[in-house]
């Protein structure tokens, strides 16, 4: 039937260009299958049949084919958005990447799925550029606004730089109140300087878990730990210590483990063709863990 030019479900009319089946074959297909889909969900099962991995909604299969997409999407978006590095410091571990709204607003932007397969879906529009998580992080503190220096917080202005994040003197009583009470927390858990690089930069610091119950910890006092722990006068058995947001952040990603301490590549990059085999020499059981 495909010789003759006709569609190989039916064998009535001639498929479209570079199909093999007429639309209303494959609408047939389609049909047929979102149903089969559906059932399975239905029986308590992935949608292609097999069993639910724990704490999954998919199979295990399933969850390594999504992430597997993903992690390509995502490689894909840094190199259409001028290379696997960030633009501002230049750093190359791709656990410390993200992808960067230039002009601010990614945490309103309403989107269909992950930021990398919204993008790869129409089209990589202007507007976005690749920053590590500290850049990023400390953009967003500084309104919108990259920061790229060891010397912050210093300022000889003597009050002559009004509306400028980085003076002191440009701050609300609010702001100066908050920035100082956040600062005198990371004095009290082993000083201004992330624990595992040892970044000193105040706009790249956060307060991390140690005990990596930090989702938890949130759900129950909110997403200020530096207020919470102010306001119980520092506990020393909560686990939290200063760390900058690239550690933080990835080690979150990697299973509780830092990319700077085993060489980096702790994700599901290091399983993706042509980026890097194993991580010096520790398989992911073996990665030793920094807590």
């Amino acid at each position: 039937m495909v010789d003759a030019g006709l569609c190989a479900g039916c064998g009535l009319v001639p498929p479209e260009i570079g199909l093999k089946k007429c639309r209303k074959c494959l609408n047939v297909i389609n049909v047929c299958g979102k149903q089969w889909k559906l059932d399975n969900i239905a029986a308590g099962l992935c949608r292609c049949g097999a069993v639910k991995e724990n704490g999954l909604s998919v199979c295990a299969k399933c969850e390594d084919a999504k992430l597997q997409l993903h992690y390509s999407d995502t490689l894909a978006a840094y190199d259409y958005y001028g290379g696997r590095y960030c633009a501002c410091c230049g750093e190359s571990m791709l656990e410390f990447l993200n992808i960067d709204h230039i002009a601010g607003g990614g945490n309103v932007q309403v989107r269909r799925g992950t930021l990398p397969a919204w993008l790869k879906s129409m089209g990589y529009p202007p507007g976005y550029q690749i920053l590590c998580s500290n850049c990023n992080f400390g953009k967003s503190r500084n309104g919108n606004v990259l920061v790229n220096s060891d010397t912050l917080y210093v300022c000889d202005c003597r009050g002559g730089c009004k509306g400028n994040k980085l003076c002191e003197h440009g701050l609300t009583y609010t702001q100066r109140y908050l920035r100082r009470r956040t600062l005198a927390t990371y004095n009290a858990y082993g000083g201004m300087e992330c624990v595992c690089c040892g970044v000193n930069i105040p706009f790249y610091l956060t307060m991390d878990h140690g005990f990596d119950d930090g989702k938890e910890h949130r759900d129950e006092v909110g997403n200020c730990i530096a207020t919470w722990a102010f306001q119980n006068y520092y506990p020393q058995d909560a686990g939290l210590r200063v760390m900058c947001a690239n550690c933080n952040y990835a080690r979150d990603d990697c299973g509780g483990v830092c990319p700077h301490r085993v060489g980096g590549y702790l994700g599901l990059y290091r399983y993706l063709p042509g980026v890097i085999g194993d991580v010096d020499g520790f398989s992911a059981e073996e990665v030793p863990r920094f807590n």
